[in-house]
């Protein structure tokens, strides 16, 4: 049984406040018709910061056992997602593309190194019968 630490919720309890925390700032942002930033994720979940939401996820996403781990990596990716549709909206496009590339490390230049070899095989069609080249009835009047 987990022990409890004075001021820390428990293992599943905890990671249930934070899931609940973060769909509350979802539903907020989407009542009021803005996109879920990760700065303003942060201070939903209590963080002075997003700088530090960063490094509590970054120190416990190594162990995906770590209930809080789970709750911040799935907040941060909602907050991707929310910005990953908004780019193929017309209005919202330039800035969710700016954060993606900032916040969330995408890459727009095609700087992409391929780690593997193509390799295609050409094979010469099989021939024909004398004959078959097209349908029987060309040439014929139609």
């Amino acid at each position: 049984m987990e022990k409890k630490k004075p001021g820390r919720i428990p293992g599943k309890a905890l990671e249930t406040k934070m899931n609940r925390k973060t769909d509350a700032y979802f539903a907020l942002c989407l009542e009021r018709g803005e996109l879920p930033t990760m700065g303003g994720l942060a201070l939903a979940l209590g963080y002075p910061c997003r700088e530090e939401l960063e490094r509590d996820r970054l120190a416990l996403g190594e162990n995906k056992a770590d209930p809080l781990g789970r709750a911040l990596t799935r907040a941060r990716a909602l907050v991707e997602e929310a910005n990953l549709q908004a780019v193929y909206r017309r209005e919202t496009a330039a800035g969710a593309k700016f954060i993606l590339q900032s916040e969330f490390g995408y890459d727009d230049r095609g700087n992409q190194e391929f780690s593997g070899v193509i390799e295609v095989k050409v094979e010469p069609e099989p021939e024909r019968e004398e004959g078959t080249h097209g349908s029987e009835n060309s040439g014929q009047g139609l």
